[in-house]
């Protein structure tokens, strides 16, 4: 009996002994929480979260804040406004310092009144309506309706050049807010509204359907139809939306709002069978716009993009972009006061006034590729883009209209104003930016050389656009002239082929030379190298032009291809030793 007291008295030492040092070696002695909230049950809310959770995981792994290990609690809204108000109430009630959330802006306009009364900041990557910039505690990575329906409005009236238009939108806090706005700015900029259709929803978005499309028919068989769709459609609504328009053989031009660029928007519209015979079915001639365009990020929103894949095995979309910035800005914001002894009610407090900090370019914070500050409404001062769908595949619309942060410095400003080179929007100066898609496709790599760190690569090399763009006047920045077959100057030759399908330019070359970049053999024979091909523009900056990878023209062109015809033809045993 004594050898088991004894025995059940040395447990209990060891397991205080183990706790003790637990604690005194646990670099983490509190934690913060932080909640985010989105529909769990789409690839977009799921994005939204993971996105989150990829960036405290970061934080953690540098020390947390202040030592404080950061956790985050995550609330699945299904996009329901009860249940919306119910998981407000739950993160009121936590311990949470701020919400990251929600997606839609009914959602979270139903949640604001439990943030009201429990005063937590809320930073939301998604949620776009006015009405929510009322609130001095929320604030958002993404623009606001009334700065994306002066955009869509601007874009089309001087961009594409439409001057009628048709106007849907969904009856709701963000279709009406999104719609008004899109219509009157429209209407001052000269164009016409030739008719608007209010599309209530559930129950009643069919029926309210076939009366937009007996209208826009009617219209169109007596020449008094518009040019273009000003679509101002709820998410939920967005792809019913589209499929009918579609499927009753309307190919009009739609332009819509930040509902028009979310990945799960194609997702919905690809189990269809129309989509699957002939892709671009539905989403020809279709634009949205959106914070976050990958191909347009640099290299940090890169590294966002292929660190979110490699965790989660798919695309995080504009919005994992967005509620990852989101995450930062709580991070950041609390990283630059003394949080030590502070409670809740007041750590939320203290996030509230230092978010509002972040007011200018000199204090705004880096997020997924991009700087965000905020407005005195909350709303992030950051680029807004029009994407387009290009065989299933969200890319970068063809011109972009770049924010111009200092135009007192921009040199010839009232000529360019005049030569529509910049466009006034509003109180904002905008640039207009060609794109152009590049790609390239290697027939051969060879003579990779570790003495001169350089490397011979045969390819393909194409760009495509539109309008009368420079694409080709080239110069390649890591061209290697210590071989001697290499020459001097590497010049584009003829291009092999040149010409336009469906209003698209497209150019064409063949290029054969030798190519540098610092390789590192330190861990041979497990290195892994990046062997680069680089150029720019030899004229213009990247505010006139921008060259964005062809991932939809390079699909061909996949990396194990590529690999399989460098192993045919040896190139790794000509690396010299």
């Amino acid at each position: 009996m004594l050898k088991k007291y004894l025995l059940w008295f040395l447990l209990v030492v060891f397991s205080l002994i183990a706790v003790i040092t637990f604690a005194a070696f646990n670099p983490f002695q509190e934690t913060i929480e932080i909640a985010v909230a989105s529909p769990m049950s789409t690839t977009t809310g799921r994005n939204n979260v993971d996105a989150v959770k990829l960036y405290i995981k970061s934080v953690n792994q540098a020390g947390g804040i202040h030592g404080k290990h950061v956790v985050v609690t995550a609330y699945d809204d299904r996009s329901d406004e009860k249940v919306g108000l119910q998981v407000g109430e739950k993160i009121g009630r936590s311990k949470a310092v701020a919400a990251i959330g929600h997606y839609g802006s009914r959602v979270t306009l139903a949640a604001s009144k439990a943030y009201q009364r429990y005063n937590v900041p809320v930073i939301s990557g998604s949620a776009t309506a006015d009405r929510l910039g009322e609130f001095n505690w929320f604030f958002r990575t993404v623009f606001s309706n009334q700065d994306q329906a002066i955009l869509m409005a601007n874009y089309t009236k001087k961009i594409l050049e439409f001057s009628k238009v048709g106007l849907v939108y969904t009856d709701d806090a963000y279709g009406k807010n999104l719609g008004e706005t899109a219509s009157r700015t429209f209407r001052e900029l000269g164009g016409e509204v030739v008719d608007e259709w209010a599309m209530g929803t559930k129950e009643s978005l069919k029926k309210d359907l076939q009366k937009v499309i007996t209208g826009l028919k009617s219209s169109i068989a007596a020449n008094q139809g518009p040019d273009a769709l000003l679509a101002a459609v709820a998410f939920d609504d967005a792809a019913e939306f589209i499929r009918q328009i579609r499927l009753a053989n309307i190919n009009l031009p739609i332009i819509g709002g930040d509902t028009f660029a979310d990945v799960d928007l194609i997702r919905e519209l690809e189990k269809d069978p129309k989509e699957q015979k002939q892709k671009g079915f539905f989403t020809s001639n279709l634009l949205g716009v959106t914070p976050v365009i990958f191909g347009l990020l640099d290299d940090s929103g890169q590294q966002f993009r292929a660190e979110f894949e490699r965790e989660y095995g798919r695309e995080p979309g504009w919005t994992g972009a967005s509620f990852y910035d989101a995450a930062v800005a709580v991070v950041k914001a609390l990283k630059q006061e003394n949080i030590s002894g502070k409670n809740t009610a007041e750590l939320r407090s203290l996030l509230i006034a230092r978010l509002k900090k972040f007011n200018s370019p000199e204090t705004a914070f880096e997020g997924a590729g991009r700087l965000v500050y905020f407005d005195k409404h909350g709303n992030a001062l950051s680029p807004a883009y029009i994407a387009q769908f290009d065989r299933q595949q969200l890319v970068s619309a063809f011109t972009q209209l770049q924010l111009v942060r200092n135009p007192s410095l921009v040199p010839d400003l009232d000529k360019k104003l005049k030569s529509g080179e910049i466009l006034k929007v509003g109180d904002r100066y905008l640039q207009k930016t060609d794109i152009v898609f590049a790609g390239m496709d290697i027939n051969q790599l060879d003579k990779i050389d570790e003495q001169t760190s350089s490397y011979l690569v045969d390819f393909y090399l194409w760009f495509r656009y539109q309008g009368d763009v420079a694409a080709d006047d080239i110069e390649f920045t890591n061209y290697s002239v210590d071989r001697l077959d290499s020459g001097e100057k590497l010049s584009l030759d003829k291009p092999i082929e040149a010409g336009q399908k469906d209003g698209v330019n497209y150019k064409i070359y063949r290029v054969k030379a030798d190519f540098t970049e610092v390789l590192d053999f330190r861990l041979y024979p497990f290195d892994r190298q990046i062997l680069k091909v680089r150029f720019r523009n030899t004229n213009l900056t990247r505010n006139q032009l921008i060259y964005v990878v062809d991932l939809v023209g390079m699909r061909g062109a996949d990396s194990n291809r590529i690999l399989q015809q460098a192993k045919r033809t040896h190139v790794f045993s000509s690396i010299t030793s």
